[in-house]
């Protein structure tokens, strides 16, 4: 029995041990401010601004890596789509406990 724990995978229990970056442009600040906003008041803790210095992506996106599970997806997708109504949902590879939102132009 004692093998059978090193195969399991970490369950991520908590809101707070999910880590969020939201990836915003200079006239996107407004919206990637309620969205953290919003996402702090449902019990996210871990949340940082990145400003792109690149070209702004047309479609706000928001990426999940594939440990975080059902229920805080969800909610995080609920409490995002009411700044980010059309947000495109992606899923990465990486089991990082990370949830990155892209502000794009809509």
């Amino acid at each position: 029995h004692a093998f059978k724990s090193l195969f399991k995978k970490p369950a991520i229990l908590n809101v707070e041990d999910v880590k969020i970056t939201i990836v915003r442009n200079s006239q996107s600040v407004a919206a990637s401010d309620l969205i953290k906003k919003g996402l702090s008041k449902i019990g996210f803790k871990n949340i940082v601004s990145e400003n792109s210095e690149g070209v702004v992506s047309a479609k706000s996106s928001v990426l999940f890596s594939k440990d975080i599970p059902t229920d805080i997806r969800q909610n995080a997708i609920l409490e995002i789509s009411k700044i980010l109504p059309n947000v495109l949902v992606l899923e990465s590879e990486s089991s990082d406990s990370k949830i990155t939102i892209l502000v794009g132009q809509s």
